[in-house]
């Protein structure tokens, strides 16, 4: 009796894995996230920090760490997503950039003051306060150069540079 219970055991083991192997493995929770802030109109890119999401400068006036509304409603549809039970329990960085333009101790001024606007918005979209870490680069971290070789302002280029990153950070693994 004993013998016949272990072997009908051993064979839902055996159909058990046999059956997991063949389960064709689901989105990471990075890809889903991304799929999810793509299709609200937003930039993402997989790093081996995390999941990126890209700010433009167009969400502020130029000098300026006021938000536009279109940028508060921009936070609040990142701040749903990363409220959402599968990413709840990682950190958020929000980082703070800027072009050349203007000198270094405005910039990075204007960097910081950017992150804790964009940090504040999401504390009032109900991010904890605690997943949140805020760092300021000014013109330090370009995406693209601020001028051409001929030194003339490169506009395309410094547009890339005015820009808020949210990393939602890859869990620690222990």
């Amino acid at each position: 009796m004993i013998q016949s219970i272990r072997k009908a055991f051993a064979m839902l083991f055996i159909l058990a894995l046999a059956g997991c192997a063949s389960v064709e493995p689901g989105p990471s929770d990075n890809e889903k996230l991304a799929s999810y802030l793509n299709a609200g109109g937003l930039t993402t890119e997989e790093t081996d920090r995390g999941l990126v999401v890209y700010l433009p400068s167009l969400f502020f006036e130029s000098g300026s760490a006021d938000l536009k509304p279109e940028a508060q409603e921009k936070i609040r549809y990142i701040g749903n997503a990363i409220n959402e039970e599968y990413v709840a329990n990682r950190q958020i960085a929000v980082e703070g950039h800027t072009d050349s333009a203007g000198n270094d101790e405005f910039n990075m001024d204007l960097s910081k003051r950017r992150a804790e606007s964009v940090s504040d918005e999401l504390v009032f979209s109900r991010v904890p306060t605690e997943r949140i870490e805020i760092s300021w680069y000014g013109e330090t971290v370009p995406l693209a150069p601020n001028d051409n070789v001929d030194g003339t302002p490169n506009p395309d280029g410094r547009a890339k540079n005015r820009r808020v990153e949210f990393i939602i950070l890859n869990p620690v693994t222990q």
